[in-house]
């Protein structure tokens, strides 16, 4: 009799490992079809992104082109007609977040005043007609100096020069030359 209710116990024993090691490998195939999934969730995020962030570099290409055209067209207005200075700084801020009355104050943020030695240049290079005190007063009251200064920071040496530069290549590459010249 003990030997009958041993081989039951054993094969009691065998069958509930059995069902353990059945269970561990539903749990292991389970756990690697989740990380599968979760793999390709992550692949399917990336490339969703990816798509997103070429989507938002074309928006951003065909912006700075509508930029650079009318920048030139800008320039080329400013070479057959006398733009008021208070123009050009309009011009200079088209399509950006800040205001005439913000390039003229005294507000210090990088990309406003980036925008304002842009603004400045524009006006020293197509106004020839017009002295550096002259812009200084037209741009808030500023001293010549700061005139000259923004000239330096992009390098030109001749309002013809400057002026040249800034219709063949508009705003984004001269300010793109501003951080240049500034290192």
């Amino acid at each position: 009799m003990f030997a009958v209710s041993a081989t039951r116990t054993n094969q009691s024993a065998s069958a509930a490992i059995a069902n353990l090691k059945a269970k561990k490998l539903e749990q292991e195939r389970q756990r690697i079809e989740a990380e599968k999934e979760s793999k390709a969730q992550i692949l399917l995020e990336a490339k969703r992104r990816e798509m997103e962030r070429r989507e938002a570099e074309k928006r951003r290409l065909e912006t700075y082109h509508n930029i650079v055209a009318s920048y030139r067209e800008v320039g080329i207005r400013a070479s057959n007609a006398r733009l008021s200075v208070k123009e050009i700084i309009t011009g200079a801020i088209e399509g950006t977040a800040y205001t005439y009355d913000d390039i003229i104050g005294g507000r210090r943020m990088r990309a406003m005043t980036n925008l304002r030695h842009f603004a400045i240049v524009s006006a020293w290079a197509f106004r020839p007609d017009m002295s550096l005190p002259a812009i200084g007063r037209q741009f808030g009251g500023r001293d010549h100096t700061t005139i000259l200064h923004s000239k330096e920071r992009f390098g030109f040496q001749s309002r013809e020069e400057a002026a040249a530069f800034i219709s063949l290549h508009g705003r984004e590459a001269t300010i793109a030359r501003l951080s240049k010249h500034a290192a």
